[in-house]
C-alpha cells in the first residue's frame, strides 16, 4: 500500500503548512470528489472525479490548480494523508497492520510544509524504523 505522509512535529502545524502550499494543493486534486464534497468543497475536476485512477496530468490547467489552492483546507488534507509526528503516523498505520497490511511504500510530502531540512530526513528514518517494529498479528 502506498501512503502519503507529512511528517512534522505536530499534525495541525503540518496540515496548515500543506494547505498553504501550492504544490500540496495541486496534489490534493488526486483525492476523490466525494472526499472534497464531504468537506463542503467543490473538486476542481468535478464532484464525480474518482481520484488518482482518473487523473490525467496533461488535462490539468492553471485554472484547476488555482481552484484547488483557493479551497484546500487542513481538514481535507488530513482525511487524505497520514500526517503529524512520527508517533501520530505510526498510530494511524497500526490498525492497518492489524488488518493484514504487510508492505508500505511511503510518499513523504511533508517537506512541502516543513522546508525540507535535515530534520525531515531524520523523522522519515525514524518513521521507517518504528513502522518496521509494529508487531504482526499471529
Amino acid at each position: 500500500m502506498q501512503i502519503q505522509t507529512a511528517i512534522g512535529t505536530e499534525r495541525k502545524k503540518v496540515l496548515e503548512g500543506l494547505a498553504s502550499n501550492r504544490a500540496a494543493a495541486a496534489m490534493a486534486m488526486l483525492l476523490p470528489g466525494a472526499l472534497w464534497a464531504k468537506h463542503g468543497l467543490q473538486h476542481p475536476l468535478g464532484n464525480d472525479f474518482e481520484g488518482f485512477p482518473d487523473f490525467v496530468p496533461q488535462e490539468i490547467t492553471e485554472a484547476h490548480i488555482d481552484a484547488a489552492c483557493r479551497q484546500v483546507t487542513p481538514e481535507l488534507l488530513g482525511d487524505g494523508i497520514f500526517a503529524g509526528s512520527v508517533d501520530d503516523i505510526v498510530a494511524e498505520v497500526r490498525p492497518l497492520v492489524a488488518a493484514g497490511l504487510r508492505h508500505v511504500v511511503i510518499w513523504n510530502i511533508g517537506p512541502l510544509a516543513t522546508g525540507a531540512g535535515p530534520g525531515d530526513l531524520l523523522r522519515l528514518a525514524l518513521l521507517i524504523r518504528k513502522l518496521r517494529r509494529i508487531p504482526l498479528p499471529s
